[in-house]
């Protein structure tokens, strides 16, 4: 049986909110959720294909791809890692005398007033210059700074590519800021988030919580965390009205749900599939809940592994836990190797640096990779998938939102099956695959180069 050993390198950085900062340790700063397979590139946007081609199949199918592919780069026409370096740089020049206000938080100080031209003007600038001296004081000035220090180690720590828990320089940063909001600024909207983002989903700060959607019940950010936390207590019911109200404000989009759909839909039977963070895991789980889409499929959170309550509640589930609490691509890597005698599915949103200590095990399937410490045949799951299973509307339908960033996903599985294909002489196949392997090129504005898959 022919083996296909998949490590991508693709530059299709996707962009999500908290992007405050560039992380010490990686100048590539990845999103609090990667949007596309393996993103990561340090020098070329672009994506590349590398096989290993270790054994024939007893039927004569094999699962490989052309030489060609391997040298082929793919560049995004949104040019997202450009947007997101621009963004960082933004921050980098951030003053704590800027003079529009902070809106996250609520934190900011009053813009510089002009020459008055009435009464009512002067009286107005006095009363802007006594705001201006009262925010240029030590202790408004302290407070940004705290609130500052606070955003930039938890973005430094939601933004890694190969960890999701915070390094104890990050956690020794956010846990200062947090003192001094308690100690300084108590009952706050600040004093009480900043707590419970501290503590990674710690189940036991959940008041903490809703102490802050009580003071901001529309803050996008709080919505989020309190998702997040019912689908880690098991509460759907609660979970999903939130999801919903992220859902009608576009933080997820159809496009997301689209993809979402297709990639539970990739799931064997009763299998785990493994996602990174709130994007990704937020569709899958309200395409599964509300739209019963593949009610089997168990969906696990790296970025939620960090909760003590979630971890608790996969070891009841018979999965077996490294015993180590940081969340990087050591503890996937352990996670996978301990239950490989389960079903295991990757998402092809995670980081590629989670899938290089295990790319001898890891075989394409749909929009996931299969976990697998012995070879599999993909090729015969992936032709049922493109056949019967999988809608690919994300595809060949216009969304025109942030889930054309995950058209890419597709080309591991279209691209294997198209040279199965065309060592069968199916052309019929081969060319409505053609078809679709032409159409994410034309999703992401580079035919062309997406062309050369089919040249060969």
């Amino acid at each position: 049986m022919q083996r296909l050993i998949f490590v991508f390198i693709l530059g299709f950085a996707a962009t999500s909110f908290g992007q405050n900062n560039v992380p010490a340790e990686n100048t590539n700063s990845e999103p609090t959720n990667s949007g596309t397979v393996n993103n990561g590139v340090t020098n070329n946007s672009g994506y590349q294909f590398n096989t290993i081609n270790n054994a024939n199949s007893e039927n004569g199918n094999f699962n490989a791809l052309p030489d060609s592919v391997r040298t082929y780069k793919y560049e995004s026409p949104a040019k997202e890692e450009e947007e997101l370096k621009q963004k960082e740089s933004t921050v980098k020049t951030k003053k704590v005398t800027e003079t529009q206000p902070r809106t996250l938080f609520s934190i900011g100080t009053p813009a510089k007033a002009t020459a008055p031209k009435t009464a009512s003007e002067d009286l107005n600038l006095e009363m802007d210059l006594k705001e201006e001296e009262k925010a240029d004081s030590p202790v408004i000035q302290q407070q940004v700074q705290m609130q500052e220090r606070f955003e930039d180690n938890q973005y430094r720590s939601n933004s890694q590519y190969s960890r999701r828990s915070a390094s104890p320089e990050e956690q020794w940063n956010m846990d200062a800021s947090v003192g001094y909001y308690n100690a300084v600024l108590p009952n706050t909207f600040e004093s009480h988030f900043y707590t419970y983002l501290a503590g990674h989903y710690n189940t036991d700060l959940y008041p903490e919580l809703q102490a802050a959607a009580a003071l901001q019940p529309e803050n996008t950010e709080v919505k989020k965390q309190q998702a997040a936390y019912h689908i880690i207590t098991n509460e759907s019911d609660l979970a999903l009205p939130v999801i919903k109200e992220l859902i009608d404000a576009k933080v997820v989009s159809q496009g997301q749900l689209t993809y979402a759909n297709d990639l539970l839909l990739s799931g064997e039977e009763a299998t785990i599939l493994i996602m990174h963070g709130f994007e990704d895991m937020f569709a899958v789980y309200y395409m599964q809940q509300n739209n019963a889409v593949r009610e089997d499929v168990q969906l696990l959170s790296l970025d939620f592994m960090q909760s003590e309550t979630y971890r608790a509640g996969w070891a009841a589930k018979n999965l077996v836990l490294p015993a180590s609490t940081v969340i990087d691509t050591a503890y996937l890597a352990e996670l996978c190797q301990l239950n490989s005698d389960k079903s295991l599915q990757l998402s092809m949103t995670i980081p590629k640096d989670y899938f290089v200590p295990m790319k001898n095990n890891l075989y394409p399937i749909g929009l996931t990779f299969r976990y697998s410490v012995t070879p599999i045949d993909n090729y015969s799951v992936n032709y049922s998938l493109w056949k019967e299973t999988l809608k690919f509307k994300l595809i060949n339908e216009a969304s025109n939102d942030s889930g054309d960033k995950w058209c890419p996903n597709y080309l591991p599985m279209l691209v294997s099956l198209r040279k199965q294909l065309v060592l069968q002489g199916n052309t019929t196949e081969e060319e409505a695959v053609n078809k679709a392997i032409l159409k994410i090129g034309e999703k992401t504005n580079n035919p062309d180069k997406v062309k050369k898959y089919i040249d060969k």
